[in-house]
């Protein structure tokens, strides 16, 4: 499992985002133009950095920072409360899998600097520690 599914199993196993959102996460790019609000969107924003050392050397651990965008209507939507149900349903949390991935939500929720972003959502980075190598095999 990819760290970007990570999250998404994650957040579909949240109730209190559940509850927001229904069912609507979608991988960025894929949400529908004219979808019922509110949605996320979520993507990979770096590739893994190799993290943690045991006694023979690197771990093989990788920390990978995926980002998860809430989005409402504009001007009185409530994407910021949304987006504070994904920090909360995300950190501190470990995803399914033999691995069981650890996830980290990195910053406060965040209006970034895309006009669109401001005016219709709210952005929360996650950094998911995991090996994406032995979870591919």
């Amino acid at each position: 499992m990819m760290a970007e599914e990570v999250v998404a199993t994650v957040l579909l196993a949240d109730a209190a985002v559940a509850a927001a959102v229904v069912e609507r996460i979608y991988l960025a790019g894929k949400a529908p133009q004219d979808g019922l609000r509110p949605y996320l969107t979520y993507q990979r924003i770096s590739g893994a950095t190799v993290v943690g050392t045991d006694l023979e050397g690197e771990a093989g651990l990788d920390a990978i920072r995926v980002q998860v965008n809430a989005w409402d209507d504009a001007f009185g939507g409530n994407a910021s409360a949304v987006a504070q149900k994904v920090r909360r349903a995300l950190h501190g949390k470990h995803g399914p899998g033999p691995q069981q991935q650890s996830i980290e939500c990195s910053a406060p929720v965040d209006f970034a600097s895309d006009e669109k972003l401001q005016i219709e959502g709210a952005r929360v980075d996650a950094i998911v520690t995991m090996n994406e190598a032995a979870e591919a095999a």
